[in-house]
């Protein structure tokens, strides 16, 4: 059987990707071929060449398929791919009905299955989205969702859906004392010094800014003794670098890029922080969780996020200092964090789950 994974979107260190790349790793591959399908890259050709490589070692393949020449152009040589590899499954990612493309080339193709799968509660295009959202649903065989808003956004709300939990590799999150000594040694944090983490990418959804005005919030309340890590690449990185030396918190926040030892630095923090615009379930949520991590996350994330009792919503419009507060409250935390990774794991998250449960719906 010949699968075809496509990433709508970018592809690189987002949480699409991730999903992609981390339940592939879990498939049992006997009897199916899989072909990664991306159209554009975030992250740094290096890190891509990293994710590519590791995807081909059960020899899979991986191509290239660009849009920057059109749509039209886009779509003929998709379909000449689906042809010449006989692709029997098509999983499509995406945050919006823009789906709809890869869907009507697989139709076209007479490929037997089309497996949509929706990973966000909202996109840049609405109205457009809506209009095209009835075909979505006419032409999918199966429809996915990574939680029941991100469902009713690409489905309606009346539209039945598989939820697919974003599960994680558990036992690479569970909390180590030693590691997380380790790691604060490395990166020049003393003991005593409260970290505040955020891993995504740099764009206007991720709302970072916001996390920056936190930290001077810190600063011109008298405690210095904080630091903020960064992870991630992005377009607004530089704006953000910027914000940063002209509020003078250079030495309080720390710029990591993007990294492959993200289970190690969260156990380095103290506290996790995603005050998104908007976001379907981020799979880092779950990441925070299983490392034991108090975890504030705006309310405009799914409250399906709230596995444990680690988690808090806020609002972002009632400002920084709310987030400030909430942050502090957690200074004296004195919670056994290696516990949480297998409280993680009995509530369905672990990665053995969500590979398995996709294997069962790319069976013909």
């Amino acid at each position: 059987m010949q699968v075809a994974l496509v990433c709508n979107s970018a592809f690189g260190t987002d949480g699409i990707s991730m999903f992609v790349l981390n339940n592939h790793k879990y498939f049992r591959h006997e009897g199916t071929r899989y072909h990664l399908i991306y159209s554009s890259i975030h992250s740094s050709e290096n890190v891509v060449e990293g994710y590519v490589a590791d995807f081909k070692k059960e020899g899979d393949n991986a191509v290239f398929i660009p849009k920057e020449n059109g749509m039209v152009n886009y779509a003929i040589n998709l379909f000449k791919f689906f042809r010449k590899e006989k692709i029997d499954v098509l999983h499509v990612h995406g945050s919006s009905s823009a789906i709809l493309l890869e869907m009507v080339v697989a139709k076209i193709a007479n490929i037997k299955k089309i497996v949509t799968h929706s990973h966000n509660t909202r996109g840049s295009h609405n109205l457009i989205h809506r209009i095209i959202r009835p075909a979505v649903n006419w032409l999918a065989d199966e429809k996915l969702a990574c939680g029941d808003l991100a469902g009713k956004w690409m489905y309606g709300k009346r539209g039945k859906f598989i939820i697919i939990p974003n599960c994680i590799d558990i036992e690479k999150y569970k909390f180590e004392k030693n590691v997380r000594n380790e790691i604060r040694k490395k990166l020049g944090i003393d003991k005593d010094t409260f970290v505040i983490g955020h891993v995504g990418m740099f764009t206007e959804i991720k709302n970072q800014i916001f996390l920056i005005r936190i930290m001077n919030k810190f600063k011109h309340s008298g405690n210095d003794n904080f630091r903020l890590l960064l992870i991630g690449h992005g377009a607004l990185k530089k704006q953000v670098e910027q914000e940063v030396k002209n509020l003078r918190l250079s030495e309080n926040v720390m710029f990591l890029g993007n990294r492959n030892d993200v289970p190690l630095l969260l156990m380095a923090m103290d506290i996790f922080c995603l005050p998104s615009l908007y976001e379907g379930f981020p799979i880092v949520s779950v990441e925070a969780q299983a490392s034991g991590l108090p975890t504030l996350l705006s309310q405009n994330i799914s409250p399906e996020v709230c596995i444990t009792d680690l988690v808090e919503l806020l609002p972002i419009d009632k400002g920084v200092e709310q987030w400030r507060k909430k942050i502090l409250r957690n200074i004296e935390s004195k919670t056994d964090r290696s516990m949480y990774s297998q409280k993680i794991k009995v509530a369905g998250y672990d990665i053995h789950h969500s590979a398995s449960l996709l294997e069962s719906i790319y069976s013909i």
